[in-house]
């Protein structure tokens, strides 16, 4: 490796270590803005629980969260589904739950400060890799 190139590789190493907070929050942003923006949360109220099933014939734990539960999406249509509800509420509870744009359950939305943390953790790792890995490359002896 060139001189030039022995003193360029740590110092872009370094700034990417530096900027890796600036960037990884910028990423979070685009990433959390870029899900379903249309997704909002409904108030689902249980009617009925599902059967108590197990995952396989040699599961010891049943999996009974799946309850029959009645929602209103945003434009006031009433629906009614299956819905996988944590610590099996009792008939008539509510629980807040995420919906699409069509009422259909879903997947709460991608938390932006999640996503910048682990695209910040990411860059950082990238820019040590990036200053370590040439040093130890070039100091093993062949």
């Amino acid at each position: 490796m060139s001189v030039p190139a022995r003193r360029l590789v740590p110092a872009l190493a370094a700034l990417v270590v530096v900027l890796a907070p600036v960037v990884g929050n910028a990423l979070g942003a685009l990433a959390a803005r870029s899900d379903d923006p249309r997704a909002h949360r409904a108030v689902a109220t249980v009617l009925a629980h599902g059967p108590v099933t197990y995952p396989d014939e040699n599961a010891l734990v049943p999996y009974n969260g799946v309850v029959r539960a009645q929602w209103t999406d945003g434009e006031g249509r009433s629906h009614v589904g299956d819905l996988y509800l944590p610590e099996r509420p009792d008939v008539g509870e509510t629980r807040r739950i995420w919906i699409d744009r069509h009422g259909a359950p879903t997947a709460p939305p991608l938390d932006q400060d999640d996503l910048a943390l682990v695209a910040t953790l990411v860059l950082t790792l990238v820019g040590v890799a990036v200053g370590v890995v040439p040093r130890g490359v070039r100091e093993r002896p062949w």
